[in-house]
């Protein structure tokens, strides 16, 4: 990958530098102020690199925007994540106090199961392993 980007690096100065040599007349840029007088290359590398700087600058202010909203959202993931800790705790504590039972209390009574619905028996095809376990 670094030889690539040295190659390509290498290629595009090149073809900066060939066009330098071909563009080298003088032209002259009237403004409100006066007159400058450059190479028609300087004056396109000046143009090329202040809209490369004026990207770049819009890119940065994006980019500072992104961060931060990405420190909020890590902020807020860290709050949960300590919301869902402290739950933990609370529900471990409220679970542990549910299953002691005080010596003088009897264990609730437990109900026996249901019995399964009507035609439940009567549909062998439904056999698990037959046709899946979930068919």
């Amino acid at each position: 990958m670094g030889n690539l980007r040295f190659l390509l690096g290498l290629a595009g100065a090149l073809a900066v530098a060939s066009f330098g040599a071909v563009n080298m007349e003088v032209v002259t840029i009237d403004y409100y102020w006066g007159t400058l007088s450059l190479r028609l290359f300087y004056l396109l590398l000046a143009v090329f690199t202040a809209g490369f700087l004026i990207a770049w600058l819009g890119g940065l202010f994006d980019r500072m925007r992104y961060r931060r909203a990405q420190r909020a959202l890590r902020r807020q993931v860290r709050e949960v994540e300590r919301e869902m800790e402290r739950v933990r705790e609370q529900s471990g504590r409220l679970l542990a106090a549910s299953n002691e039972h005080p010596g003088d209390q009897k264990p609730q009574e437990t109900y026996p199961a249901l019995p399964p619905p009507a035609g439940a028996a009567a549909r062998p095809d439904r056999e698990e392993g037959k046709d899946g376990p979930n068919a």
